[in-house]
């Protein structure tokens, strides 16, 4: 049976119990801590009537037996770790046994992640715990971030105490001084899994869109958070909308995910018309933007009542006549007639706003220095590829 090490703490590995309650196994030796070098062979027993196994955890590691004898001949440091003994009533013991090894100071598990604001185990525990200045470095000679703070702990690693965002892919290594010098072990990479302090941000090019029946109606909204774990779906009548919808995301940078969801309708009819809400929630909050979809049976145009379609005007004074309109498609053809011929006065049209999804139009026709026999009726003709309308002026130029 290996021997301890002096001045490691001697004690039983049970507490004290009443007569006739359970009480947890006895381990032999009868120590929390049991160091061995390299080589040696470790006897553990386990001494209880109701015995049913041994346990053995280590960092890369577990595994259990069916004796209540442990025998490990030429331990290795990967033997470290903590060995339980447990009864049919569930109650345990354990023991932690170091297995020294000159040439391996550290178990490392490289698999290293941390969540902002909470702490994380870089997984680095020591084969011998009589070293001293067990911490944490940079790697490359790098020093680590003024606010980083840690606790090791020689049996399960060194805790990195409340996780910044900023340490995300900061690299570092676990470092003792053994026998006066410095050990260093394999390279660990942090990455970070943000927290989550704010709803989504959700967007859509447009809020509003008119079709005829038979149009395609497709809408991407865009959808950003800190993390890809963000849900998000396109609603309709308080339902997920039925309707074909394509995803797709990427990760414009740490801490930057982007995800468009595309709802398609090849052919719209028109009962389809109605609210599509973009959701979109985290464990933060929920956050939509709205679209509307109008769809129509056919094209139409729609020319606004002219507050005074007869105009009186002196000769050689100037005259607009102003129409505004609403077309869908947009208008294809727009012409001035004077007199039922086409008016070669100039004229001008267009969009009454820059908004994209904006379908009402303005046409001015400039009449100048009019003269007496340019009185008479001006008609504006208006079409698209679904209808036609026109508003006719009567204009009456006084002579002096």
């Amino acid at each position: 049976m290996a021997q301890v090490e002096p001045g490691l703490h001697q004690g039983t590995s049970q507490p004290s119990v009443s007569p006739g309650e359970l009480s947890p196994p006895s381990i032999q030796p009868a120590q929390p801590e049991l160091i061995v070098e390299a080589g040696d062979t470790v006897k553990l027993m386990c001494v209880d009537p109701a015995f049913v196994r041994w346990t053995f955890e280590t960092v890369n590691q577990m595994s259990e037996k069916k004796h209540n004898e442990w025998v490990q001949e030429q331990a290795q440091a990967t033997h470290t770790g903590k060995y339980t003994c447990i009864n049919s009533a569930g109650l345990s013991s354990s023991i932690y046994v170091f297995v020294r090894d000159p040439a391996v100071l550290f178990l490392v598990n490289p698999s290293l992640y941390g969540k902002e604001d909470n702490d994380t185990l870089v997984r680095c525990p020591l084969t011998d715990p009589q070293v001293s200045n067990y911490s944490l470095r940079g790697c490359d000679g790098k020093t680590l971030p003024k606010d980083l703070t840690f606790v090791p702990n020689p049996k399960a690693g060194i805790t990195i105490k409340n996780v910044k965002r900023t340490y995300h892919r900061l690299c570092l290594r676990c470092a003792a001084q053994r026998g006066g010098k410095w050990v260093l072990s394999d390279k660990f990479t942090l990455k970070v899994r943000a927290a989550i302090k704010a709803i989504p941000i959700v967007s859509v090019p447009e809020t509003s869109h008119l079709l005829r029946e038979g149009d395609r109606f497709s809408v991407t909204c865009t959808i950003r958070d800190v993390s890809s774990s963000v849900g998000s779906m396109w609603i309709k009548g308080n339902t997920q909308a039925k309707a074909q919808v394509k995803q797709s995301s990427w990760h414009r940078g740490d801490f930057d995910y982007e995800r468009l969801e595309t709802l398609t309708i090849s052919s719209a009819r028109v009962n389809d018309s109605g609210v599509f809400v973009c959701y979109a929630n985290n464990t933060f909050g929920s956050a939509n933007v709205t679209t509307t979809l109008k769809v129509v049976a056919k094209g139409f145009i729609n020319i606004f009542p002219v507050k005074n379609t007869t105009v009186y005007v002196n000769d050689g004074e100037n005259v607009d006549l102003v129409v505004e309109y609403e077309a869908y498609p947009k208008p294809e053809h727009q012409r001035w007639i004077y007199m039922n011929k086409t008016s070669p006065n100039k004229w001008e049209d267009y969009l009454k706003s820059d908004n994209k999804s904006n379908i009402r139009y303005v046409n001015e026709l400039h009449l100048t220095r009019l003269k007496g026999t340019e009185g008479g009726t001006y008609t504006f003709l208006v079409s698209n590829s679904d209808v036609s309308a026109s508003v006719t002026f009567n204009v009456y130029v006084n002579s002096k």
